[in-house]
């Protein structure tokens, strides 16, 4: 079994004696083209089927640590909230892993000492486990104390004094849409601040300077660093927390994760009552978030809410309803701490579909509907003056084996092949182009995609220039499972939903052609024999003519859905929060009850 392009460049140099070899991505597939030893796909191990028993394993443990956490009294909501989390994204990969093993070995797999051999299943996990642990989640420094951390605190104390004056409002992070709103606030006169946990090196002292000077200049990306205190007693409570967990190859699987997860969880434990003290100087307006997860942005969150400042969560993913059982769970899964959250006062949702599911995992929950503010919030550009030819545009993405979500998206193999697919369909549209736009990421190199796909004049592969003038030029979109299915019918253009698996379908969608009198707003073939002919009517029948106000319906909001539109000063200012509510904070660790999620008291989650 080998992993990535340097196991596969170690087999060749080696040549240990193997009958078969699995290539566990595409970039490890490239390098083993041409060898003489027959290289199995990871999707001829793990199927289908496979998808839905890991999301089904990861819900359990999940049910288990959760029961877990709502009996400790130990860590704090911010700390729960991103064990809780990492766990998840570490379970899904350990699964995943197990179940491509299969039940037969031998199996030979790279370590530390060279190529190792086993018989034993759960001895190749652990050689797997120990190959993908570096990347499989953050590597963070557990929290000490040290001589420079009082000098750090001071220092840091003194410049949210310095920006207090200078009307601030607290922020996640720069991501996403949040770098827009930040540069948008400060044309304003506000100033935009992120609060992150720190550990006491030279660097982050230099992040509080810099943020200074930022502030002085009207320049966003301020920073303050919180220096906390590690906390013994937490540290002692994590390994019987995760002992809740009984499934024994998630348990086994865990094992030489646990260090990495337990520093991210104690770093987040330490950072809150820093970051109440830094609150309490800079007296910030609101806390405006595109993520409530897990570590900085968890304990920011608590922290504020301890403050009573108003905390906005503003989703930067696409959520959708979904009706097959295995979908539906991983969907609320992936609401949890990015679309609604108990660590915030409201939740801004962006679409009907946003909408829809926040009311199905907390019926409850505080909602205000806003345009989008994380995506397609962007004007489009004007399409190009010369585009003779009907252009597809294929803007999808993956999730590798370490940052891995079951059923929802796809693995990097299937990404792959759902591209072959996808350019055999085209090349034979003489009148068509597609542009697959793609960024960098692990397990598929561009040049391992230029190799593995077929060679199409009219398909090309774009890494650079703007998505918006890409999908201006387009006629269609098309992806898996992506925020740009939204941004798409945001923008007016239709989607066609294809990717190297039929298990999930992101939207309900049209499965039969449409014609230039009869058209839907999103497409899917039943299966890869429609597709060809489902691209052709889809090109004709939408070729420069924009989705209708009435196509766009359920997809969009519409000015009388609105309402009064929610403004960068109504999110700064915190207007959005209503007064009962602003600061709630949870007093222990309190997820979705029964009585808020049906689907939980019948065993979903």
């Amino acid at each position: 079994m080998v992993y990535d392009t340097e196991d596969a460049r170690a087999f060749l140099r080696d040549r240990p004696k193997a009958d078969k070899i699995l290539a566990l991505t595409p970039n490890a597939r490239f390098v083993l083209k041409d060898i003489d030893i027959p290289v199995i796909v990871s999707t001829e191990r793990y199927t289908d089927r496979d998808h839905v028993r890991c999301i089904a394993r990861i819900r359990r443990a999940d049910r288990q640590l959760v029961a877990a956490l709502e009996k400790d009294t130990v860590l704090n909501a911010a700390a729960k909230e991103t064990l809780r989390h990492d766990v998840r994204v570490a379970a899904a990969t350990i699964v995943r892993l197990w179940l491509t093993l299969g039940k037969e070995g031998d199996w030979l797999i790279q370590s530390s000492n060279g190529w190792r051999r086993t018989a034993d299943r759960l001895e190749a996990l652990g050689c797997l486990n120990e190959l993908i642990a570096p990347i499989t989640v953050m590597n963070r420094k557990r929290p000490n104390d040290t001589w420079a951390k009082p000098i750090f605190r001071l220092f840091n104390r003194l410049a949210a004094l310095c920006l207090r004056s200078r009307k601030p409002f607290l922020v996640t992070g720069y991501l996403y849409g949040l770098s827009d709103l930040a540069q948008k606030a400060v044309s304003t006169g506000r100033t935009p601040v992120q609060i992150r946990a720190g550990h006491g090196r030279v660097a982050e002292l230099g992040h509080t300077f810099r943020s200074l000077w930022l502030a002085a200049r009207g320049k966003p990306g301020v920073r303050l660093i919180a220096c906390g205190r590690p906390n013994n007693t937490a540290a002692a409570s994590l390994p019987g927390i995760l002992l809740s967990i009984d499934d024994p190859i998630i348990r086994h699987g865990l094992t030489p994760l646990r260090p990495a997860i337990f520093q991210g969880v104690l770093a987040t434990q330490s950072a809150v009552a820093e970051m109440c003290d830094l609150i309490s100087i800079l007296k910030p307006s609101s806390l405006i978030a595109h993520s409530l997860r897990w570590n900085d942005e968890a304990a920011l969150s608590e922290a504020a809410g301890m403050a009573k400042i108003p905390r906005i969560l503003i989703s930067h993913g696409s959520h959708t309803i979904q009706h097959e059982s295995a979908a539906e769970d991983e969907q609320r899964l992936m609401a949890d701490g990015l679309l609604v959250s108990t660590l915030t006062d409201v939740s801004l949702v962006q679409s009907p579909h946003a909408e829809a599911v926040a009311k199905h995992v907390i019926p409850k929950a505080p909602l205000r509907r806003s345009r989008p503010v994380m995506w397609g919030y962007k004007p489009l550009p004007q399409p190009s003056a010369h585009r003779p030819k009907k252009r597809i545009l294929h803007a999808g993405t993956y999730k590798s084996i370490f940052n891995y979500r079951p059923v929802v998206y796809e693995t990097s193999d299937e990404f792959v092949c759902g591209l072959v697919a996808m350019v055999e369909a085209v090349s034979r549209i003489p009148d068509a182009e597609l542009i697959i736009r793609i960024r960098p990421m692990p397990e598929c190199d561009i040049a391992t995609l230029k190799a593995l796909l077929p060679e199409a004049p009219n398909c090309r592969i774009k890494t650079d220039g703007s998505f918006l003038e890409d999908l201006a030029d387009a006629d269609m979109l098309v992806s898996f499972s992506s925020t740009t299915i939204e941004e798409a019918l945001h923008a007016r253009r239709p989607v066609l939903l294809w990717g190297g698996s039929r298990r999930y379908r992101h939207l309900s969608a049209r499965t039969v052609s449409p014609h230039a009198d009869d058209r839907g707003a999103v497409y899917a073939p039943t299966q890869p024999s429609d597709l060809e002919p489902m691209i052709r009517a889809i090109l004709d029948a939408h070729h420069a003519r924009p989705l209708t106000n009435l196509e766009q319906q359920g997809h969009v909001w519409s000015d009388s859905d609105i309402g009064a539109d929610v403004t960068v000063e109504d999110l700064i200012d915190g207007c959005v929060v209503s007064h009962s509510a602003s600061g709630r904070t949870p007093n222990g660790y309190s997820r979705f009850s029964a009585e808020q999620s049906p689907h939980a008291a019948a065993g979903h989650l």
